[in-house]
C-alpha cells in the first residue's frame, strides 16, 4: 500500500457523503413543507428556513440513532434510509386541511356580541360568503 492510500475510495466516499447530505436536506425540506402547509411555506420564508433546518437535523439524528442502535452505523445504510425518507415524503399524499370550526362558547346566543363575532369569524374563514 502506498502513502496516498486509495484516492478512488476517498473520492467515492466524499461523493456519497455529499449525496447523503443532499438527501437529508431534501427530506428536511419536504417534511418542513408538509408540516407547515404549502400556503404558509410560500408566504413565510423565515418559518420555512427554520423548519427546514430543524427537520433535516431531526431526520439525520433519527437515522443515526436508528443505525447506531442496530450496530450498523455506516454510510451506505444511512444514505439508503435518507433516500427512502425522501421517496416516502414525495409519494405519500398530503392530507387536506379541515376548516376550523367557530368556538361555540364565544358564538352562543347568550353572549350579546355573539352575532358580530361569528360574522367576523365567518368572513375571515370563508371570504365571499358573507
Amino acid at each position: 500500500m502506498t502513502a496516498l492510500g486509495h484516492p478512488i475510495a476517498d473520492v467515492t466516499g466524499a461523493l456519497l457523503t455529499l449525496l447523503a447530505l443532499g438527501a437529508l436536506g431534501g427530506g428536511g425540506y419536504l417534511l418542513a413543507v408538509r408540516l407547515l402547509g404549502l400556503e404558509r411555506a410560500a408566504s413565510d420564508a423565515l418559518a420555512l428556513a427554520i423548519a427546514w433546518l430543524l427537520a433535516a437535523t431531526g431526520l439525520g439524528v433519527g437515522i443515526g440513532l436508528a443505525l447506531g442502535a442496530c450496530g450498523q452505523l455506516r454510510l451506505a445504510p444511512g444514505l439508503a434510509l435518507a433516500l427512502l425518507a425522501c421517496g416516502v415524503l414525495l409519494v405519500l399524499p398530503r392530507r387536506p386541511r379541515e376548516p376550523a370550526s367557530p368556538p361555540s362558547s364565544r358564538c352562543s346566543p347568550a353572549t350579546p356580541s355573539a352575532p358580530r363575532r361569528c360574522a367576523a369569524w365567518c368572513a375571515r374563514r370563508c371570504p365571499g360568503t358573507a
